[in-house]
């Protein structure tokens, strides 16, 4: 290993190599403008440190080889470094000898110690260790037998009457376990601050201890397509924190050898902005940092794994097939622990040694106790609201300003008016300095709204972004209150809680000011018709939250106007939101155009999307008279949740759907004369049928119509309505993944659910037709008649020309 690193250095290396009769263990001859350089390695593997004896024989056995071959170099290399008499023997005796320990060697060919250092600096300079509080977790154990074991070891891995950061310090120093620790917590429980923390303690462990790990974090909220873990190492180390000559291969190496705590930060912020097939292709790729011997946490919000199977797949490396759960080939399983919110004590505790750490210059040690107490008294009054870290904290903020009236959260209050108050509080304080009168709280509120959205709807909730990326549509609302543009935007990000890091990179201090952002830009503003797919967007984890919290939503017939001729893809979630809003489903329905898409879709559901016995009924008689708009989303919607939801066995589902889509397609067309036609508003129905049923031999059938057996394709089913959907504008909001194999069933059987109608269309098709391309499209009536007075009127228009 030496000589492999040391190769970076020094070129290729020579192994046992002879000089003067002795073997040399490594030898290198480095040349560089007409300078020759050798290079001799003596390794010495003991399993314990050099004494000074030691080091004198190995100085005098190279003393030829030395003065024959000067200018050259001895380096001595050993595991465990040297006694203090050795040390003090080549610093004064044998200055053209050096002395380094593997590990040593193995740092300094990746050299991370301005990144330890600024990890270090990420800890002090918000003075973290000054008012941490160790909070307690709980390891999450699954309900499944299976996972048992596992779990089990779990438990013997972790402590959990210590506190989290201790239990995960015991963990990261444990050189038996290497599976990797998913760190979960919902939003403002810590996890940030908890990586934070530990890559502080542990670079500057690193930097007085050349064997410890060194930590490296990766914001994973920055990764908003999916990359090569080259990629992301290369732009993390090249452009975020410049490592002069990084090399990949190396950095491999040392992984491999358990040199590294691999710190994986947001896998939250990650999904929020991927597709789930990206987010897992993703978290695959992640995963190839993990080696035999490899640290590696995961921290982010299990509310973004919004299902069991997302769950499973991503923590345990499992996938659902029918009935059962298999492993996936070279995926880990995670330990997993939650972080617990604060106890009343560990609140009060943090609040105090906040309020006294930063309110130290503006108040004497009473009057901050006084601050405290008074704090305290507030927060007493809503333990659910403030257990939660990034609330206390936000209280806090707004304690450290003594002007700030702390008797506005007497009465009670929810997390809505915490984060109102703290946002308008920052801008009526900006708002009052003299060279900032010109712009009001108001404008200023507008503003952030503006870049909070515009961040979660065009770049995938990022929480950061330069100066020069803001968008032509927001800077010309500056124009409006001030008359030099540039100073407006500078003015407008100074006096923000907005935080700046480097020259031209401004970012949300925390994830949750920037939700809160959205979700108030969302109730303030009535969304377009264009506009409902962003809203849909972004109602999601905080956003959505927040906006369940707010008083209703203001002028909501209009939303609901608006919402009757939206397209793109919208989630069930949203529409409830609506519904609730507008009283319940029936008045929003009833507050829909009837010839709106969303009518149709909404039908057949009474209160809500769940898979219920109810909702499932309505849904497959729907999907009789529905057009292939309608009809997709409903199958896409029953795909999507599956049979187990539904109370239905495999085979059971199989068949409904089988059924359906037959019944549909062939009571759509018409058949007359050896010739099959269907209506143009009703041709998407060819379309989906083209994709996933195989036509069949009629001969075959007519003989053994009670052995012949019937395919679909649930795959290709999937896919179908996926691309009808898509066609109509109105893609379905998830990936409809479809883990079920072709199905076949007997004709005689599907015979008896079918029409008498449909069986004949049917079985015309496949005598004379079979082929779905081959069905005719023709205009309805009424778009017949459209174009009839289109060349009648072009006819007219002919004649008055000729005339004239």
């Amino acid at each position: 290993m030496a000589a492999e690193i040391l190769s970076t250095h020094y070129g290729q290396p020579r192994e046992e190599y002879r000089a003067c009769g002795k073997k040399v263990d490594i030898f290198f001859q480095k040349e560089e403008f007409g300078h020759v350089e050798r290079i001799y390695v003596e390794a010495k593997d003991y399993g314990q440190p050099l004494g000074r004896s030691d080091v004198v024989h190995i100085c005098v056995d190279y003393e030829g080889i030395l003065k024959r071959n000067a200018p050259c170099k001895l380096i001595i290399v050993t595991r465990n470094g040297l006694h203090t008499d050795a040390r003090t023997y080549l610093e004064e005796e044998r200055t053209e000898v050096r002395h380094q320990t593997l590990s040593e060697i193995e740092n300094a060919s990746l050299n991370l110690n301005n990144y330890m250092h600024t990890l270090m600096s990420n800890c002090s300079g918000v003075r973290l260790d000054d008012y941490y509080i160790e909070a307690g977790f709980e390891v999450r154990c699954s309900l499944d037998e299976s996972l048992k074991a596992f779990d089990q070891q779990t438990l013997g891995c972790f402590d959990q009457e210590s506190s989290a950061i201790s239990a995960i310090r015991e963990w990261l120093i444990n050189e038996d376990d290497f599976r990797p620790l998913a760190i979960l917590g919902g939003y403002g429980s810590g996890k940030t601050s908890v990586a934070t923390k530990l890559a502080a303690e542990f670079a500057e462990k690193a930097l007085d201890d050349p064997t410890s790990r060194q930590p490296i974090v990766l914001k994973l909220g920055e990764i908003t397509h999916f990359s090569s873990i080259e990629g992301i190492l290369g732009g993390h180390f090249t452009h975020s924190h410049p490592v002069p000559n990084f090399n990949f291969s190396n950095f491999s190496k040392l992984n491999e050898k358990g040199r590294y705590i691999i710190i994986l930060d947001g896998f939250d912020e990650m999904k929020h902005a991927m597709s789930w097939a990206d987010f897992r292709q993703m978290i695959r790729t992640l995963l190839k940092l993990k080696s035999d011997r490899s640290k590696i946490v995961l921290l982010g919000r299990p509310s973004s794994l919004i299902s069991e199977e997302e769950e499973r797949y991503v923590l345990k490396g499992q996938r659902r097939m029918k009935d059962n759960w298999v492993n996936l080939p070279d995926w880990p399983k995670f330990h997993e622990i939650a972080l617990l919110d604060f106890s009343p004590e560990e609140r009060k505790s943090f609040i105090n040694k906040y309020l006294m750490t930063f309110l130290s210059e503006a108040m004497p040690d009473e009057g901050r106790q006084s601050r405290a107490e008074l704090t305290n008294q507030i927060a007493d009054k809503n333990l659910e609201l403030f257990k939660k870290p990034v609330h206390s904290k936000i209280l806090t903020d707004l304690a450290i300003d003594v002007e700030f009236d702390l008797d506005h959260f007497r009465r009670s209050f929810s997390r809505w008016d915490l984060y109102q108050s703290f946002i308008e509080a920052i801008y009526d304080r900006e708002a009052e300095k003299s060279a900032r009168t010109a712009i009001s709280s108001e404008h200023r509120l507008k503003f952030l709204e503006d870049i909070a959205f515009w961040l979660w709807a065009e770049r995938d909730a990022a929480t950061s972004f330069e100066v020069g990326q803001i968008p032509r549509s927001i800077r010309s609302d500056i124009a409006l209150w001030d008359d030099d543009l540039a100073a407006g935007v500078r003015e407008m990000l100074t006096g923000s809680i907005l935080e700046k890091k480097g020259y031209e990179t401004y970012y949300f201090g925390h994830r949750s000011f920037a939700e809160f952002l959205v979700a108030s830009r969302m109730y303030r503003r009535t969304p377009a018709a264009n506009e409902h797919e962003k809203y849909s967007s972004a109602f999601a984890d905080g956003v959505k939250d927040f906006l369940l919290e707010a008083d209703g939503i203001p002028n909501i017939t209009d939303w609901v106007q608006a919402f009757s001729s939206a397209n793109g893809s919208i989630r069930p979630e949203y529409i409830l939101l609506l519904a609730d809003a507008c009283g319940g489903m029936r008045d929003l329905k009833q507050g829909l155009s009837p010839a709106s898409f969303w009518t149709g879709v909404l039908t057949p559901y009474k209160v809500n999307f769940f898979p219920s016995q109810e909702n499932r009924d309505a849904v497959v008689k729907a999907l009789r008279s529905s057009n292939s708009a309608v009809f997709s989303w409903h199958v896409a919607w029953l795909l999507d949740n599956g049979a187990a939801k539904f109370g239905w066995t495999q085979g059971k589902f199989n068949q409904v759907l089988f059924v359906a889509l037959v019944s549909r397609v062939f009571s759509s067309v018409k058949f007359k004369d050896r010739r099959m036609t269907i209506s143009e508003d009703l041709a998407g129905f060819k379309g989906i049928a083209r994709l996933c049923l195989t036509p069949f031999s009629f001969d075959n059938v007519r003989r053994e119509e009670d052995k012949y057996e019937l395919e679909l394709d649930f795959a290709a089913l999937a896919n179908a309505v996926k691309q009808e959907l898509d066609r109509c504008g109105v893609p379905w909001v998830g990936d409809v993944e479809v883990s079920i194999p072709n199905v076949s069933f007997k004709v005689s059987d599907v015979k008896k659910l079918i029409s008498d109608k449909v069986w004949d269309n049917w079985i015309m098709f496949h005598k004379h037709i079979r082929s779905f391309p081959a069905i005719v499209e023709i205009a309805s009536k009424r778009r017949g008649e459209e174009r009839r007075m289109q060349r009648s009127g072009r006819f007219q228009n002919k004649r008055v020309n000729a005339r004239s």
